[in-house]
């Protein structure tokens, strides 16, 4: 239970438990953790997420945050890997990458990547569809009528998958 597992981060100020009143969903609860941090008095320059199964890797804050103030631009990604090593990211290129064109219309990009994003592109009410299966693509359709991604070669999150699970098996076949 969720709510069980967070109660001994209870006094640690810098985390916050967003309980959700239903189970409704992965897209939701993005959207309340979105919306609970561009609220907030103080709201932070860029979000990014995990799932409850991926982790990031000790620099990978560090990182995004040399590029970000390099001036590369409102949307930064980098490379999600398995535990072993392999990527779950498959990108044909690196640096500044038109996601519409590339990742949609010419399958450059694919797998789960580890997205920064600014909250000014999220303050203009891009969030996740709630309703649509597979909806990841659609909110960064929506984000890349708004700014270009800055792709990097840097193994940022890894996961955890089972073995028979979706991404699991994504990660076997290789479309780029």
């Amino acid at each position: 239970n969720t709510e069980q597992s967070m109660k001994k981060y209870e006094n640690n100020k810098s985390i916050k438990y967003i309980k959700m009143e239903l189970n409704s969903g992965l897209s939701q609860c993005r959207n309340a953790g979105i919306d609970f941090l561009l609220s907030m008095e103080d709201s932070p320059d860029y979000i990014t997420w995990l799932d409850d199964d991926d982790y990031l890797v000790s620099d990978a804050l560090e990182t995004a945050n040399r590029y970000i103030n390099d001036g590369y631009g409102l949307w930064i990604a980098m490379n999600k890997i398995c535990e072993d090593g392999t990527k779950i990211t498959k990108v044909k290129h690196y640096g500044y990458v038109d996601y519409k064109y590339e990742y949609y219309t010419r399958y450059k990009m694919d797998g789960d990547a580890t997205m920064f994003i600014a909250s000014s592109i999220l303050n203009k009410g891009i969030r996740f569809p709630a309703k649509i299966r597979s909806r990841t693509w659609l909110f960064l359709m929506q984000i890349s009528q708004l700014s270009k991604m800055y792709v990097i070669d840097f193994d940022a999150k890894i996961g955890n998958y089972l073995d028979n699970g979706l991404t699991k098996s994504k990660t076997q076949t290789n479309r780029v």
